[in-house]
């Protein structure tokens, strides 16, 4: 599957008879995500569409994050509710139904408003993410892309700062053991957030929770 779709071709498209495209909000470690109007229950959610030069290592990845997503039900991680495949213009594309949240990265955040921020309001989004990365370890999934770009900040009626962490494109379940995350000759993670043993990931080497503690930190 390698086709060359515009990811801005798909605005105003309607995905399944469901799903109606209504703007591009920006990239993620897989895809392009979208927001769009859910026609069957109206109401506003996220699309994340494989988009561009698909390999098939691309589709297994993704097919993990679903199944990652699908385990996961905090309130600080973001929701899912469907996946599946369409055909647009000869081509199958295939897509992730998750919650819209209305808010700003922890990186725009703290453009913003970081300089403002309180002691109290620091530990309270950190104390979040950590409640977050728990639960996700608990249900033996690593994160692996842990940074601020991957965790939504959303201010609340209390002018609360509530956290959403997203984005599983590259994440790792530790109940499959044969599963694996990237090519012998490619690493996933971001560079300045990446821990040690990730880099090594590719040659065999294990990585574990700590990976996640790690980019955290």
């Amino acid at each position: 599957m390698g086709n060359q779709f515009n990811p801005n071709d798909f605005i105003k498209r309607t995905l399944n008879n469901r799903y109606q495209i209504t703007r591009f909000l920006g990239n993620g470690a897989l895809g392009s995500v979208y927001l769009a109007r859910d026609t069957k229950i109206h109401k506003d959610i996220a699309i994340k569409v494989l988009t561009g030069s698909i390999s098939d290592e691309d589709i297994k990845r993704f097919k993990r994050e679903c199944t990652n997503l699908a385990k996961l039900s905090h309130p600080n991680i973001v929701g899912v509710s469907d996946h599946d495949k369409t055909a647009l213009d000869g081509n199958n594309y295939y897509f992730l139904v998750m919650e819209y949240v209305n808010g700003a990265t922890l990186k725009e955040f703290l453009k913003t408003s970081g300089s403002s921020l309180s002691l109290k309001d620091k530990l309270n989004i950190a104390n979040q993410i950590c409640k977050a990365l728990n639960y996700t370890h608990e249900k033996e999934i690593i994160h692996r892309d842990l940074k601020p770009e991957n965790v939504m900040i959303v201010a609340t009626s209390d002018n609360d700062h509530f956290v959403k962490l997203v984005d599983f494109g590259i994440s790792k379940s530790l109940s499959q053991d044969n599963q694996t995350t990237t090519t012998k000759s490619s690493v996933g993670g971001t560079a300045r957030y990446i821990s040690p043993e990730q880099v090594e990931d590719h040659k065999g080497k294990p990585i574990t929770y700590n990976s996640d503690i790690y980019s955290l930190g």
